[in-house]
């Protein structure tokens, strides 16, 4: 053994627990008691996840061919819709009684730092993967935590939703114009054929070769607007049109999140801990008090 106890190596401290085993003995048993009634003193919380998707918004996009590829965009991402929780306005009363948070002048930054919410990585991301948001509480019950967590999904929804809305319309009217311009080739493109095939214009050829060059244009036309409003009716639906949305149903477990065995066991291992370091701090004022009289013997 080495003549100061700071020099000792792992081995010699594991060797004097060893040999003083009643100090990590009574430390482990104060701690599994303590566990014990720390978890019947405190109240259990059962947590609540739920993942979701922002709302997102169809675009075009030119390809680098020339074709034009429908996309979707989100107003709000994932990463700026978590910022969203960490704003206490966003925690209005409405939220708070669904959560049945209790009432103070500053409960809504308290529910700030309640709510956990995260970024979901997604194993293989693609242009056109959802961002993804992971969203957790803690509540008395697995029913309190799942209702608070619908009332912020809620929320959510709505906020996304007045976000998107100027662009929805805006994509809806363009829609209406080329239906609108559709339904006038059509007409017109009948009226054409009509002549082209009536059989009172049989005599004069220069009319019927008018009006068949000009239901060959429109069908040209008619062929490019058509594909034109395929394109902008995809931008109107899902998956590149769509609301925030639940991956999988608000799940919200039924075991508390600190168990009785958790609580005996953490209380175990630290009080295992706690005595092996008080038998330890005991050894080392013994070993410099006793230098410490050598040292005046001494002199």
């Amino acid at each position: 053994m080495n003549d100061r106890f700071g020099d000792l190596n792992i081995w010699e401290v594991l060797g004097l627990i060893r040999k003083q085993w009643r100090w990590p003995l009574f430390g482990g048993l104060i701690g599994l008691v303590s566990g014990f009634v720390l978890y019947l003193a405190l109240p259990s919380k059962f947590e609540a996840t739920v993942v979701i998707s922002p709302a997102r918004v169809g675009s075009l996009v030119v390809a680098p061919s020339g074709a034009t590829i429908v996309q979707g965009s989100e107003p709000e991402s994932a990463a700026l819709m978590i910022e969203r929780f960490k704003q206490p306005s966003f925690f209005s009363a409405s939220i708070r009684e669904k959560c049945q948070y209790k009432e103070s002048p500053n409960y809504q930054a308290e529910m700030v730092k309640d709510l956990n919410a995260n970024m979901v990585k997604l194993p293989n991301p693609t242009f056109q993967s959802l961002s993804l948001a992971k969203i957790s509480w803690n509540a008395s019950s697995p029913q309190i935590a799942s209702n608070c967590l619908s009332a912020i999904v809620f929320a959510v929804q709505e906020a996304q939703n007045l976000i998107a809305a100027p662009v929805i319309e805006k994509l809806k009217a363009q829609k209406k114009i080329t239906q609108d311009q559709v339904n006038l080739y059509l007409s017109e493109l009948a009226k054409y054929e009509a002549k082209a095939s009536n059989k009172d214009n049989s005599n004069n050829f220069n009319q019927i070769v008018i009006a068949d060059k000009a239901a060959q244009n429109l069908r040209e036309s008619l062929t490019i607007v058509r594909k034109q409003l395929a394109e902008e009716e995809a931008q109107l639906s899902e998956p590149y049109t769509q609301p925030v949305k639940q991956l999988e149903p608000i799940y919200a477990a039924f075991e508390p999140i600190i168990t009785s065995r958790l609580a005996i066991i953490m209380g175990l291992l630290a009080g295992i801990f706690i005595g092996s370091f008080a038998l330890l701090l005991k050894l080392s004022l013994r070993r410099y008090r006793s230098e410490a009289n050598d040292g005046v013997d001494s002199k």
